[in-house]
Order: C-alpha cells, then sequence, then structure tokens
C-alpha cells in the first residue's frame, strides 16, 4: 500500500516537473 502510494507520488511530482519544464521554455521562449 505504502509502495503504491510513493509511486503514485512520484509520478505526481514528474508530472509537474515536465509541466514545469514546458512553463519555463514557454516563457524563456
Amino acid at each position: 500500500m505504502i509502495d503504491k502510494t510513493i509511486e503514485s507520488i512520484d509520478q505526481a511530482l514528474d508530472g509537474i516537473v515536465d509541466g514545469a519544464s514546458v512553463t519555463i521554455s514557454g516563457f524563456g521562449g
């Protein structure tokens, strides 16, 4: 149960980092 939760959090963080990178790239143009 805990392992699955940690895995979900890791995936969520990866998604946030990916989104932030795209946003920064867009602003950095």
